[in-house]
């Protein structure tokens, strides 16, 4: 839990100067949105203090070396961290459960990398979900949502029709390089991608993906979770600022839902009839079709 955690820190610390790599000083979404106005703010304040250190190189630039030297930081803290006493640090995508292969640097620090590329991975899932949803309903883009869109450049950028096809890309190379790069740890599935049927294994790797983008909908119901306590603690104890950003996100991860809510007296229950159908329903029955293709492959 201890590196899970730190993990996550991490991992949104990288997302701040990723973000500064693909925005302008005089992007609009930027300024007017009061989400991404602060990651700015902060990233700004970041660089600049770092600029003494990168001398003669512009933000981007510091923004990018930042990102490697982070990279490379965790990895050699994690090492630090690893041993018979502790925990093994693991990623899990989809189907599969990984931990570094060796105890070296090199290991962890590749182990570092694909991290965050897992995180980018469920990040740009959700934006693309949600993207597609507000589009498919003719609803306006709210904060939430130019939020999501913006972190998730460049992906977010390209053309509707390639966007799912190159995210479902992306995580099969995810799942390649868990293969190659970590140990299993049971339950997990393995794939013998260096010396398999080149054809069984994009098809196993595939499925993988997906099921990584199946796993969407549990981060989505673990978000709502959070919302909603936080939602009634700000009804309760009258703190009008966290009610609306409460608020705002629900109704942004109810998508349709949110035109059609159930109500008993003062209480909506939209939320709550939500998430038991990702989670009882939705969640496993897809788990369950492509662990059944899968198990049929391997």
């Amino acid at each position: 839990m201890y590196q899970s955690t730190v993990d996550m820190i991490f991992n949104v610390l990288l997302l701040v100067f990723w973000f500064k790599l693909w925005t302008t000083p005089d992007d609009r979404n930027t300024f007017f949105n009061p989400y991404l106005s602060s990651i700015d703010r902060f990233a700004d304040a970041a660089i600049r203090f770092l600029q003494p250190v990168f001398v003669g190189f512009n933000h981007k630039t510091i923004a990018a070396l930042t990102l490697i030297f982070l990279i490379v930081f965790r990895g050699v803290v994690f090492v630090g961290m690893s041993g018979p006493e502790n925990a093994s640090w693991t990623l899990i995508f989809g189907f599969m459960r990984r931990t570094p292969a060796s105890n070296g640097i090199l290991s962890y620090v590749s182990f570092s990398g694909l991290s965050f590329l897992v995180f980018l991975f469920k990040l740009w899932s959700i934006t693309l979900l949600y993207m597609f949803i507000q589009q498919r309903n003719n609803y306006a883009f709210a904060h939430p949502t130019i939020f999501l869109q913006r972190l998730s450049l460049p992906l977010s950028s390209l053309r509707n029709e390639f966007t799912l096809l190159i995210l479902i890309t992306v995580g099969a190379f995810i799942g390649a390089a868990l293969e190659i790069e970590g140990a299993p740890i049971q339950p997990t599935i393995n794939i013998n991608v260096r010396h398999g049927s080149f054809i069984l294994v994009a098809a196993a790797l595939t499925l993988v993906s997906l099921s990584a983008l199946a796993d969407i909908l549990m981060t989505i119901a673990n978000v709502m979770v959070l919302l909603i306590i936080g939602s009634f603690v700000a009804t309760f104890t009258g703190n009008r600022s966290v009610m609306h950003f409460c608020s705002e996100w629900i109704d942004t991860l109810l998508g349709p839902l949110r035109t059609r809510k159930i109500a008993i007296g003062m209480f909506d229950l939209t939320p709550l009839i939500f998430l038991l159908a990702i989670t009882m329903f939705v969640h496993p029955l897809l788990r369950g079709i492509l662990y059944g293709m899968l198990a049929n492959l391997l």
